[in-house]
């Protein structure tokens, strides 16, 4: 499990305690949903460049496309606090991550 610590207004935080979002649970799903309408909107901008492309792709631009995609996912994995800061709190500072 890994801990984030927020730096909120104090009324956002007092807020979002009120609603629930700090339980783990509920915190959880919040991330999960938000990574799924992320993955699932790079998955549209692939196929709207695909389309717009206007040419079928060879077997050799497929594999590359795909190993660039796993590339990038490696990569982001290794970026573990940029990548929780830009999912759901892009307005607000991330003070520490373990």
């Amino acid at each position: 499990m890994s801990e984030i610590v927020l730096t909120l207004p104090d009324d956002i935080a007092t807020e979002a305690k009120e609603m629930g979002f700090f339980k783990p649970l509920l915190a959880t799903s919040l991330f999960k949903a938000k990574i799924r309408r992320r993955k699932a909107n790079r998955l549209f901008e692939a196929a709207d460049r695909l389309a717009d492309a206007g040419e079928t792709m060879s077997e050799a631009e497929v594999m590359a496309e795909v190993k660039a995609v796993r590339d990038e996912r490696r990569r982001r994995g290794r970026c573990a606090l940029l990548s929780i800061q830009t999912l759901l709190f892009q307005d607000f500072c991330l003070v520490d991550f373990h």
